[in-house]
């Protein structure tokens, strides 16, 4: 089996600072990605912020919600982590993090239903990992975690059994 993978790091401004979906390119990234699932059921993407997909979200009509909405239902569209954001996991506490959680998976069970509630997280702009993000991470039923931007001597792959069975991966 062949397949290729493409992988899109955007480095955006912190929300509320320069949010504004336009300038960041969300709109084009989102407008184009959702036209390449359309025309191609072989494609699949993942997103991360939801914060900025409510954004997107908040400006398209019926029609492309519509076809988004199938996307997800069939799997095509994902969403990882699904928090308002990717929090900073060494200088967040345990309510900040429930927060942001809470209103990102709120607005996805919400809008698309139980379907989008993520399995998967990445954090791929973090500033230090914690153990504690983990546990928290396992209780909203994200099963696997996978970091980037780690120092080499940090790379590694466990399970982490204690604190509720989070599989990471950075």
């Amino acid at each position: 089996m062949k397949f290729g993978v493409h992988f899109l790091s955007l480095k955006l401004s912190i929300l509320g600072k320069g949010n504004d979906v336009v300038d960041a390119g969300i709109v084009g990234i989102l407008d184009s990605v959702t036209a390449a699932l359309i025309n191609d059921p072989k494609k699949r993407f993942s997103y991360a912020e939801t914060s900025f997909f409510e954004k997107w979200w908040q400006i398209k009509n019926e029609t492309i919600r519509q076809q988004v909405k199938t996307l997800v239902n069939e799997g095509r569209l994902e969403f990882v982590g699904g928090g308002w954001v990717q929090n900073d996991e060494a200088a967040t506490d345990y309510v900040a993090i429930i927060d942001q959680m809470t209103v990102g998976h709120q607005f996805l069970r919400e809008t698309f239903g139980r379907c989008a509630v993520p399995k998967v997280a990445w954090q791929i702009d973090t500033f230090g990992h914690s153990r504690e993000n983990c546990a928290l991470m396992s209780q909203v039923c994200i099963c696997k975690t996978f970091h980037l931007s780690i120092e080499s001597n940090e790379i590694y792959c466990g399970k982490a059994k204690a604190i509720g069975g989070c599989f990471t991966l950075v």
